[in-house]
């Protein structure tokens, strides 16, 4: 049975397999439905609205405007200065899952809780990282199983490989009560003629009650 994570399932991952108590501060609990103010006290993250507002806490989040669906879009980033690895390794520096550097954003519903979260990898990260965007796809679905998922490939004519490889690929996987939906991309695309270089994964945690 699988708890409705998101955070708590993508930072374990971040722990490059390893449980919480054997990287302490490296797992987060947040998860769909969650009541958000449950981490007002917590130091590990900082909060910014939609238009880039940092909030002091995220028991302000209603300063945030909320979005054409009614929910309040609040980003959330890790807290470097509390994390006791960051100065040792850069693997354990910035926002990370699965050592790959990401945005995270939360949409939180009139009730109060987390609607909805989504990731996706930074696109203005290092082009070393950038080049391997494309694995924490894979790293997700074998965190929710690897079976069961319903995935669509897309290949358009303005795509063309990178190094033999084309992946445009949307998948969805249900649970009891929420879902996860992965979209992963790897190709060229052509505009104007020049190639354009796209290698990334996004993902999200959406409650379906």
């Amino acid at each position: 049975m699988f708890k409705k994570t998101l955070l708590g399932m993508t930072f374990l991952l971040a722990t490059q397999g390893a449980t919480a108590s054997e990287q302490p501060g490296q797992v987060r609990d947040m998860y769909v439905g969650m009541p958000i103010v449950e981490l007002a006290d917590s130091k590990g993250y900082f909060f910014r609205c939609a238009d880039g507002t940092q909030l002091e806490t995220i028991k302000s989040y209603q300063n945030c405007k909320a979005d054409e669906d009614g929910f309040v879009q609040v980003n959330v980033t890790y807290n470097d200065k509390v994390s006791e690895w960051g100065d040792v390794n850069d693997k354990w520096f910035g926002t990370k899952l699965a050592g790959h550097p990401v945005l995270i954003n939360s949409f939180i519903n009139i009730k109060g809780e987390i609607e909805r979260i989504d990731v996706k990898t930074d696109p203005s990260s290092r082009m070393y990282m950038k080049k391997k965007s494309f694995l924490l796809g894979k790293r997700i679905k074998n965190q929710f199983g690897e079976k069961h998922w319903m995935c669509t490939e897309r290949k358009r004519q303005s795509e063309v490989e990178v190094g033999g490889m084309l992946i445009d690929e949307l998948c969805r996987k249900d649970f009891h009560g929420f879902s996860v939906v992965t979209h992963v991309e790897l190709f060229y695309k052509l505009v104007d003629g020049e190639k354009h270089y796209t290698n990334s994964t996004k993902f999200s945690i959406l409650s379906t009650s």
